[in-house]
């Protein structure tokens, strides 16, 4: 192409193709380390994880690992994030605040590449071969209205647990039931779904209202202005804030939600309570329980971030429907312990800790029809019992070699 003098050069976009997909896990513990081993060598990942040996773990996973405390400036960096850390446990606190820390630094990312990519003449952002690596390309003179009105934007894929159900008592269960969450843990998760797919929505603050007695209020003055109802509030005023506060607010990620049950592998088995012997409950007060095996979870994760669909809730589950006592019956008699013994309810509730206990109060039947039809997944262990028939495990939980 012959460039003019004093034009600004034009580059056309790097193809797709040539384009490494990067990927950014939030709490990569077990189940990010096995979506890490399933990706092909096109992916480049960072793990983000606070301890130090979990960072090994990613290391040696074959993903680079970066602390939390550093790690909300790859926010633009990621073309794929993987959201699997937890809440953080405050009591009394409802809100997840790790997560609107990371959308926000998101939303932060987005806007300021959304501004860099509608002026000509500005550099932006392309497919950078490493973290470190940008490409400062001039932007193209013409830019389109859709173009800047929707920056790009990451999928995201975040873990939720299925404890958002709470107590259905056994009943068949499905994705757009109503959300009846009895621990604050589950709450937390309920908040942190709804700020994923429907974006953060910061709530009226007292400043935004202004008050009639107040003198430098707009009202102040008008003839009418003290036949108004106390404590209205200025209407004009509260339009005009709401109507700045949606200018401002970006349209929420291209996210998904997957509702997450017991997970269960060889090494993560319930070894340590049978050999403690701590009791379950009677057939007449047991609940049914659901599980996913760890690495068909991380299949589904890897599924989700490449051809997940938008805005969707599905539940990661298996077809196992079993009680709570009749699933640590079965990984007794596999390795070979003495079953645990049985108690009532309210034997339980006395004895065992409140910790121990949530997870008696759950009884549902979970639908698995969008994993199947919409994700197109087939699990490499259906049931549990499947598992505990064909896996080689030992008494200590771990696969024989």
């Amino acid at each position: 192409m012959i460039q003019k003098k004093g034009q600004t050069p034009h580059y056309r976009p790097v193809p797709r193709r040539f384009r490494r997909q990067r990927l950014l896990i939030i709490g990569c513990g077990d189940i990010g380390q096995r979506v890490v081993q399933q990706l092909h060598h096109g992916w480049q990942v960072i793990g983000v994880a606070r301890s130090d040996e979990t960072l090994q773990k990613i290391r040696t996973a074959g993903a680079l690992a970066m602390r939390a405390d550093d790690a909300h400036r790859l926010a633009p960096w990621a073309t794929h994030i993987l959201h699997a850390a937890p809440p953080a446990s405050r009591d009394g606190d409802v809100t997840d605040r790790l997560t609107r820390g990371w959308l926000q630094a998101l939303a932060r990312a987005r806007g300021q590449r959304a501004r860099t990519t509608s002026r000509p003449g500005r550099t932006h952002r392309l497919g950078a071969r490493s973290m470190g690596t940008l490409l400062a390309v001039p932007a193209p003179a013409a830019q389109t209205r859709s173009q800047t009105q929707t920056p790009f934007a990451p999928r995201l894929v975040y873990l939720s647990t299925t404890g958002v159900y709470g107590d259905r008592g056994g009943a068949f269960t499905r994705e757009t039931d109503t959300l009846r969450p009895l621990t604050d843990r589950a709450r937390r998760r309920v908040d942190a779904e709804r700020q994923v797919r429907f974006g953060i929505h910061r709530p009226y603050s007292s400043n935004h209202r202004p008050d009639n007695s107040n003198a430098s209020s707009p009202r102040a003055g008008h003839p009418h202005a003290d036949s108004a109802r106390p404590g209205s509030v200025h209407r004009d005023s509260v339009r005009a804030f709401g109507a700045r506060h949606r200018r401002l607010q970006q349209p929420p990620l291209p996210a998904l939600v997957l509702r997450v049950p017991g997970i269960y592998a060889a090494d993560r088995l319930p070894v340590e309570r049978l050999r403690q012997q701590v009791p379950a409950l009677v057939p007449a007060d047991d609940v049914i329980t659901n599980h996913v095996h760890a690495d068909d979870l991380a299949r589904i994760a890897r599924t989700a971030l490449l051809r997940g669909p938008r805005q969707r809730v599905i539940n990661a589950v298996d077809d196992s429907q079993m009680t709570l006592g009749d699933y640590l019956d079965q990984v007794a008699d596999r390795l070979g312990l003495p079953r645990p013994p049985r108690r009532s309810r309210a034997e339980l509730t006395r004895t065992l800790s409140e910790v121990r206990m949530s997870f008696m109060r759950e009884s549902r039947r979970l639908d698995t029809r969008r994993l199947t039809r919409e994700l197109r997944v087939r699990l490499q262990w259906p049931t549990v019992a499947e598992f505990l028939a064909r896996a080689p495990i030992d008494v200590e939980g771990t696969p024989r070699r």
